[in-house]
């Protein structure tokens, strides 16, 4: 009986640390069809927290680079070594250096981009020889993509409206949650907060974009109010520092807990009053479809990336303008008050984001490339 071969597909990434992009491929990685698929992961260091959660079938590949630049000579050789069928990449600076090097590759080769910000927001936040720079260059090589893989209408429209990018190279394919995986992690490793304290938690990167300073200031809004609140804040980055003084200015150092990475923060989520989401720009936050899948409802910024898809006033949160700190404030003080129903707000995000539906999206995906 003749074995049917394998479709080669590459997923390249700098690392698995933990943030979305990478809590996404690893999923992606588990289940994809390892009878259909011979899949390998491409990192530009072996390092990260996921690397434990990456399934055995799937092979590793280290670049041993600590730069996309120092990384070229190696991944030419091992693009014709192994030549894929499909690459998918992800992150701007790996996105624009795989299409940059599209000629090297072995010409059956079809590359996916990727994307997982909002690109026109993130490009304002860059100093302008920076942003002038990255701006062309998307122009110019993202056309040169078989796909784009967008993670929310927002974040298609800014690439059409903003870089010009033909609507037929688009395709939207949201973040999958595995709400029964989530369901049973909390069950075995429940948490008990303080009962007598509200209870906000908040996860993320801690950079600019995360929008946590914000977030700091409308707790002090909130303590004045109803003083027994308590800021869960998981998360790494560079930014520790300067929230921390933050806390201190606004006189916050018993109601704000630093917890750093934390490999298990679904049952913080799922022990917390609300989540505060305080992004000022995202793609699709996985942060917020997790902590819902908890049951958690969700106060956030209606920053583009997604957000608006997401969060149904009433339902499921509340959706507050753009860095209004007082409204923002005001929301998580009503959410106190207000009760939803988690069982339903969990149903919910299962029916829309469920794995199983996701992960045959990017099937369709691969095997409509396959067959061009």
């Amino acid at each position: 009986m003749l074995r049917m071969k394998k479709s080669k597909v590459f997923f390249i990434i700098p690392t698995l640390d933990g943030g979305g992009a990478e809590r996404v491929f690893t999923i992606v990685l588990n289940h994809l069809d390892h009878i259909k698929y011979e899949l390998y992961l491409v990192l530009l260091r072996k390092e990260g927290k996921f690397l434990t959660q990456v399934p055995d079938h799937v092979h590793i590949l280290s670049l041993n680079a600590s730069r996309v630049l120092k990384a070229i000579p190696t991944l030419i050789r091992l693009t014709r070594l192994h030549k894929p069928d499909i690459i998918i990449s992800g992150f701007l600076h790996v996105n624009l250096s795989i299409l940059m090097l599209k000629w090297f590759f072995p010409s059956t080769t079809r590359i996916v981009v990727r994307e997982t910000i909002v690109l026109s927001k993130h490009l304002r936040t860059l100093g302008k020889t920076e942003k002038v720079l990255l701006k062309l260059l998307i122009k110019w090589f993202y056309p040169l993509t078989n796909v784009i893989i967008c993670q929310s209408t927002d974040m298609r429209n800014d690439l059409m409206k903003e870089f010009g990018i033909n609507n037929d190279k688009l395709t939207i394919i949201r973040n999958p949650v595995d709400v029964t995986s989530l369901q049973k992690i909390i069950e075995d490793n429940p948490i008990q907060l303080s009962r007598h304290r509200y209870k906000i938690v908040a996860m993320g990167r801690l950079t600019y974009q995360k929008g946590f300073d914000l977030l700091i200031k409308a707790l002090a809004i909130v303590h004045e109010e109803l003083n027994s609140v308590t800021l869960y804040l998981l998360g790494e980055g560079e930014e520790l520092d300067s929230l921390k003084k933050k806390v201190y200015q606004e006189g916050l150092a018993g109601c704000v807990e630093f917890l750093g990475f934390v490999e298990n923060p679904y049952r913080y989520l799922a022990a917390a009053d609300v989540m505060a989401f305080s992004s000022r720009y995202e793609g699709f936050p996985n942060a917020v479809i997790e902590s819902l899948a908890c049951g958690t409802p969700v106060v956030a910024f209606n920053s583009p990336g997604g957000l608006n898809e997401i969060i149904v006033d009433d339902f499921n949160g509340w959706l507050v303008p753009e860095e209004d700190i007082q409204g923002f404030a005001k929301a998580l003080i009503e959410a106190k008050n207000k009760k939803l129903n988690r069982d339903r707000i969990v149903s919910d995000i299962n029916y829309r984001y469920n794995t199983a539906s996701i992960i045959n999206q990017y099937d369709t995906l691969l095997t409509n490339l396959l067959q061009r």
